[in-house]
């Protein structure tokens, strides 16, 4: 928003976007921000200097990529890379994975005014659930041969006792 006092539709589109589920980010065609929403804010534990609008988005993600929130690398490679998604958004989501354990689905369309909205979503639980899921096939199998080879076994002595 700008530093005009907002008007009531402004305000009630503020409230809106401050309460959606997900966190969102806009920013112009200069990759400066034009909006964060709180939840933004709150998924993003970063100084709020970075987070106001006229800054650079780049300030951002240096900050994330200083603090390992991008995994191991090079900073400048690993914002450089972040850049290019904002320039030129695929409309593909991709997942982070953050220092604390997060996971957030990230979608970056760019829009028809110029500039690219991105759009986070916590995807924490669904990750654990997924997590949750392989241990638990992967026990299963784990047991399923346990029992194979004890049957396979019972099988041959059966047989030997047979004969």
């Amino acid at each position: 928003m700008t530093d005009h006092e907002p008007t009531g539709v402004e305000r009630q589109l503020r409230v809106a976007l401050d309460n959606m589920p997900g966190a969102l980010a806009y920013t112009d065609d200069a990759l400066n921000i034009v909006f964060c929403n709180d939840r933004f804010k709150e998924m993003y534990q970063v100084p709020q200097a970075l987070l106001q609008p006229g800054r650079p988005y780049a300030g951002l993600l240096r900050y994330l990529a200083e603090h390992g929130y991008y995994g191991e690398g090079e900073v400048d490679s690993l914002v450089a890379r972040r850049l290019e998604s904002l320039r030129n958004p695929t409309g593909k989501s991709f997942e982070d994975h953050t220092p604390d354990g997060q996971w957030y689905r990230i979608l970056r369309p760019r829009v028809p005014t110029g500039g690219t909205v991105t759009v986070m979503t916590d995807i924490t639980e669904q990750k654990q659930a997924e997590r949750d899921l392989l241990e638990a096939t992967q026990r299963t199998e784990e047991a399923n041969r346990q029992i194979s080879e004890k049957n396979r076994a019972l099988e041959a002595l059966y047989s030997e006792i047979r004969d």
